[in-house]
Parts: C-alpha cells; structure tokens; sequence
C-alpha cells in the first residue's frame, strides 16, 4: 500500500503538457486505476515497464492504447476471467471522459 501512495502522490504533480482540467483528472484517474490493478497481483515491479509506459504517458489515448498490455500481465496471474473483471472499471473511466470520446467517434467515422 505504501508504493500506492507513493504513486498517488507523485501523480498528483502537475503534467509537462498540460491537459484540460476534467481530461487531466480522468487521466489521473485512469493511470492510478491502472497501476492499482498491477499491484494489486504484485505485478508492478515484475512488470516495471509497463508501469512506467502507464505512468508516463501524457494522453488518454496513450492509456487506452496500454489496457492490451494491462489485460495481458493480469491473465498471466489471475487468469482471463479475473483479468477482464479488473479491467472493467477502468474501461469505464475512459466512456466518461467528454475529452476522449470525440476523437473515439471521429475515428470510428473513418474506419
């Protein structure tokens, strides 16, 4: 719980890039969804580059990009049903964020 509240707090400083208010707080809150989830199966320090990728990147889109890898260490210790579980919520932040679901459709649009 403590590299929790590590992250949390080193989260909460302010982005290079900075993004709209309610887009940095999805952000925030999807990177923390994400990380809690590796330690939760003890996985952030096996899985150090992906924890850095999730706690690096600038963008939702980048994050929405991760969740594959996410799901992917999470099946190797819990097992696919569990996995996907863990990933619902987090998935769920990203259908909230007004920020990231315009450019969603406009890429629907051109596929």
């Amino acid at each position: 719980m403590k590299s929790l509240n590590a992250i949390s707090r080193w989260l909460r400083t302010p982005a290079r890039n900075a993004a709209p208010a309610g887009a940095e707080r999805t952000l925030q809150q999807v990177r923390v969804a994400m990380l809690a989830a590796l330690e939760r199966h003890g996985l952030l320090r096996q899985r150090r580059s992906l924890a850095e990728r999730v706690t690096y990147a600038s963008e939702l889109e980048s994050l929405w990009y991760l969740r594959q890898d996410l799901l992917t260490a999470l099946m190797n210790a819990c097992g696919e049903a569990r996995a996907r579980q863990e990933l619902q919520p987090i998935n769920a932040l990203f259908g909230r964020s007004e920020a990231f679901r315009p450019r969603l459709r406009a890429q629907m649009r051109a596929s």
